[in-house]
């Protein structure tokens, strides 16, 4: 009489934990316990059940990274970045953000997450660095948005000088200077170093003033370029070999111009 013995329940089933004791509980000292002891009766025969409940699953929802899925209760979950460097763009794992109360350290990469009884979400937070190529010049590598970089054109061959930047020129500082900077965009970008023969036609042009109503001119079927700080849709402009042109179209500073040349006569 009054004899004690130790019980536990056995490990539960996966998906599973262990709820209470069942049967003869009267004389279980903790039927919520799956590690107590029952006092056994004189006479009587004592029969208990451990019984088990199916657990609830919680969602774990990890952007930018590996682990998203339900998960039970006190899973471990391995996080890992999953940013992948590639030809336009390089990444830097910084942290993990969010709920990362439950991240054992929120620094590593990987890193280990023990699922609480309630749906949690993670992010890493991270660094993009954005691809510069420079064709025919230096400062060609990846920089974060908003860098600052100086690039450079190569030396000219002989008989050749530089002429301006051409490709995604939006980010130059100015397209016509050798030695220059560029601002880097949230995307990767491609420019290159443009040169054409001293003396060249593309020269820079002189501000003759707006085309009008009694300005007899002659177009020849070519374009040619021209850049002056002046020039608005309708300048006429000479350049120093003394060809005569109109703008047709305006970039920044740069026309598309049609060759041109002025006459008192009628159009011919």
């Amino acid at each position: 009489l009054g004899t004690q013995v130790n019980i536990k329940s056995d490990t539960p089933p996966n998906g599973f934990r262990f709820d209470r004791w069942s049967g003869d509980v009267g004389y279980v000292d903790n039927i919520e316990s799956a590690e107590t002891f029952i006092t056994m009766a004189e006479k009587d025969d004592v029969e208990i059940t451990a019984t088990f409940i199916e657990m609830e699953k919680y969602e774990l929802v990890v952007t930018d990274g590996y682990g998203t899925n339900s998960y039970y209760e006190n899973t471990e979950v391995e996080l890992v970045f999953n940013k992948v460097d590639n030809d336009n763009e390089h990444y830097e794992f910084l942290s993990w953000g969010g709920d990362i109360e439950y991240i054992d350290n929120p620094e590593n990469n990987p890193a280990m997450l023990t699922m609480p009884a309630k749906d949690i979400a993670v992010y890493a937070v991270y660094n993009t660095y954005y691809n510069l190529n420079v064709v025919n010049g230096s400062g060609s590598g990846y920089y974060q948005e908003g860098t600052s970089i100086d690039i450079q054109a190569n030396i000219p061959e002989e008989g050749m000088v530089f002429s301006r930047w051409t490709g995604d020129v939006s980010a130059v500082e100015n397209i016509f200077l050798d030695k220059t900077k560029v601002n880097m965009p949230t995307s990767a970008i491609r420019i290159t170093a443009q040169y054409k023969t001293e003396n060249s036609e593309n020269s820079v042009a002189k501000y003759l003033g707006v085309l009008t109503d009694e300005t007899k001119i002659v177009i020849i079927n070519e374009e040619i370029e021209m850049i002056s700080d002046k020039l608005e849709v309708g300048s006429i402009i000479i350049d120093n070999n003394g060809n005569i042109g109109i703008c047709t179209e305006l970039n920044d500073t740069e026309c598309t111009v049609k060759r041109v040349f002025t006459t008192n006569s009628k159009e011919v």
